[in-house]
């Protein structure tokens, strides 16, 4: 393949098999592509109604492309390419099951939009195909064969150490593996969102380092905040309260928050905890269960999820960041989520389990907050006493939040560089 002159416009297909208002990398990733004078396209899924909306907003005005898979529930189209993507999902996973392998079965158990997705993306005529998680790496690996386009993959977590190391999840491991074996040393580029998910790829597959774009925010979105002071998404406080935040796209098991709310039954009135993402209910139920049980539940609040611009704008309104990640996976033990630089970004304090991702970044920012280890409700709510009870020290630890991200973790700083790693004009 021959090299493209640097400088000269590329044509990107950035993928995802999912909603783009789920996905902030590519959002913003798109955006600094666009904004660089490049040709991009972004291929999604349009499947849940109640995202449809928001993934409108958010594109809205934005300096690129973007096709939508119609796979709505509630309509007779995107029924019948559901069920027929799932069955052909389910078949390829029942033949790995009986001992079947090849790309053909691993593709298809892998993603499930795979043939629909992967039409989408050689239509859009690319020069690059960036696939944004790992359902979008065998779309993005065929299209780049079909059309002779380079390959790239954005390695947002460690997908195949996203299970226990377990033996019922062996055959599942096993296929995230043939997948990445197959496809990551194809790649052209590739991203990683922290230097142990880098590291850990480097190790198990034996490639090229992969740059490391951490999931950074532009420090320009604080200003945000005046547009949405009192705006129906903003949390209200008590005066004279400390407030605690934390964010995903669901709030359900697996994420620590039952350890919040036994916290919070150790810590003054003063102290209140603020969830936001999209309920699970069945947890959520079981979750204010909880805090009524503790005598905490007027102290509880649960709110949805709102749109990337906004997350910024809303976090700042608060003053401590959760980031409560278990660490019972090996994803969980490296990964430096979105959520960490939110809380930089706002200029909030961080209290995060002490996984060796997010001890990684709270050494680098000195003052802004402390970790603990996963479980340990009682250290959680001393730390944050700590803060009730000194609130010079909480002034500070939110002023270096926002310094560091000011300084050194600001995705103005990261866009140049993935622009000039991705339009580097290497052969492939």
């Amino acid at each position: 393949m021959s090299s493209q002159p640097v400088g000269s416009q590329l044509r990107f297909c950035l993928i995802t098999a999912g909603n783009v208002v789920n996905r902030p990398r590519l959002l913003k990733a798109a955006d600094a592509l666009a904004a660089a004078g490049h040709d991009v396209h972004v291929v999604a899924l349009d499947v849940q109604p109640e995202l449809a909306a928001r993934d409108t907003v958010t594109i809205e005005g934005r300096a690129w492309s973007t096709h939508r898979l119609p796979l709505r529930r509630g309509t007779v189209r995107g029924t019948l390419r559901r069920a027929m993507a799932r069955g052909g999902q389910l078949a390829a996973l029942s033949c790995r099951g009986w001992g079947g392998r090849g790309p053909s079965i691993e593709d298809r158990a892998i993603s499930r939009y795979l043939r629909p997705l992967t039409r989408c993306a050689i239509r859009t005529g690319a020069d690059i195909f960036v696939a944004h998680g790992l359902q979008a790496l065998p779309v993005a690996g065929r299209a780049s064969a079909r059309t002779g386009g380079r390959l790239a993959f954005d390695a947002e977590d460690l997908h195949a150490g996203e299970m226990p190391d377990e033996p019922a999840f062996r055959p599942a491991i096993a296929l995230v593996r043939a997948v990445e074996q197959r496809y990551l040393p194809r790649c052209t580029y590739l991203t990683a969102s922290s230097d142990g998910i880098a590291d850990a790829l480097v190790e198990r597959y034996h490639i090229g380092r992969p740059l490391v774009i951490l999931n950074t925010f532009p420090w320009a979105e604080r200003a945000g905040a005046i547009r949405l002071s009192g705006s129906p998404g903003s949390a209200p406080r008590r005066p004279g309260t400390v407030s605690l935040y934390w964010f995903s796209q669901v709030i359900g098991s697996g994420r620590g928050l039952e350890d919040a709310v036994d916290a919070l039954a150790m810590l003054p009135p003063a102290v209140e905890l603020h969830l936001r993402g999209q309920s699970e209910r069945a947890f959520v139920d079981g979750l204010w269960g909880r805090a009524r049980a503790l005598g905490v539940a007027e102290r509880l609040f649960v709110w949805p999820p709102v749109l990337p611009a906004d997350l910024i704008p809303l976090a700042m309104q608060h003053d401590i960041g959760l980031a409560l990640e278990p660490g019972r996976t090996a994803n969980q033990d490296l990964c430096m989520a979105n959520k960490l630089f939110v809380y930089l970004t706002a200029g909030v304090a961080i209290a995060a389990t002490d996984t060796r991702g997010q001890r990684t970044l709270l050494d680098r920012v000195p003052g802004a907050g402390f970790v603990f280890e996963p479980g340990d409700v009682k250290a959680l709510a001393a730390g944050v006493r700590r803060f009730v009870e000194h609130p010079q020290a909480l002034r500070a630890a939110r002023a270096a939040s926002a310094r560091a991200a000011e300084c050194t973790f600001a995705w103005e700083r990261d866009a140049p560089r993935l622009v000039a790693y991705l339009t580097g004009a290497v052969d492939g």
